[in-house]
């Protein structure tokens, strides 16, 4: 375990074999969680969770071989949606949709092995396509 000066735990984590193995949790310096994340043999695996001081969640996706992998959840700290995605052995996949704060579409990513192809942005109030760029 870690500590804040104030004695406040900071990290909590499990060690086997000097690596990371199982859960470890960080914690704000108020005491409440920062991330919550899963460790196997030293790499991160499966869901991972971080919070906003408020307590409201911040991001969630999964991990595979310490890669970001699957589909990934971004939020703003009042909770709307901020962005959403899918990783593929840590790189972006696919289309990348983000959001304003009132969870209107700004723009959309186009990604193909990583590399950004194209794209999309939005008006706030109607939703027509305002731009469009090639890469």
């Amino acid at each position: 375990m870690f500590f804040y000066e104030s004695g406040k735990v900071n990290v909590s984590q499990k060690i086997k074999n000097n690596l990371l193995n199982g859960e470890q949790l960080t914690y704000f310096n108020n005491g409440r969680i920062k991330s919550i994340e899963n460790y196997v043999d030293g790499e991160r695996q499966d869901s991972a969770f971080y919070y906003f001081k408020n307590r409201q969640l911040k991001r969630v996706g999964v991990f595979k071989d310490d890669f970001y992998t699957g589909y990934w959840l971004s939020y703003y700290q009042h909770g709307s949606l901020k962005q959403k995605g899918i990783y593929d052995d840590g790189n972006p996949m696919g289309d990348w949709f983000f959001y304003d704060k009132k969870e209107r579409l700004q723009f959309i990513i186009s990604y193909e092995f990583g590399e950004k192809k194209k794209l999309v942005e939005y008006t706030p109030k109607n939703q027509e396509i305002i731009r469009i760029e090639q890469y």
